[in-house]
């Protein structure tokens, strides 16, 4: 290891967040995080290794990122654009060498509350 660096420094070849920074990564998570539960009619649990909303039936981790994956908003995309009235337009990941109960499915927000989240959306 480069004597004097930390393994951020190291891995990312960047020097780590400030405190501000990391305060207003934390600010701009909770602030994400209490949308979507509102947009849910659910609530927001959040903190530290606890789910970030909480509804009867949902249990949600919520993530932002400031850059979108092209590749997954592509997939969405031609999913919403190909599916016929009434279909529930979803992408799935599939890694290789891996079961495909442990593949992931990704839809918009929209559509999963519309189909989903019922009468708790409010």
């Amino acid at each position: 290891m480069t004597k004097g660096k930390t393994l951020y420094e190291v891995f990312s070849g960047k020097a780590p967040p400030t405190q501000k920074k990391r305060d207003k990564r934390r600010r701009r998570g909770y602030e994400a995080e209490s949308a979507i539960a509102k947009y849910l009619g659910m609530e927001r649990i959040g903190g530290s290794g606890k789910r970030d909303v909480d509804g009867e039936w949902l249990c949600a981790e919520i993530k932002e990122r400031q850059t979108p994956v092209q590749w997954l908003l592509g997939m969405v995309q031609q999913a919403v654009r190909l599916a016929k009235p009434g279909q529930l337009p979803v992408g799935v990941i599939h890694f290789l060498g891996e079961y495909h109960d442990d593949d992931l499915v990704v839809m918009r927000l929209k559509d999963f509350a519309d189909w989903f989240a019922g009468e708790e959306k409010r």
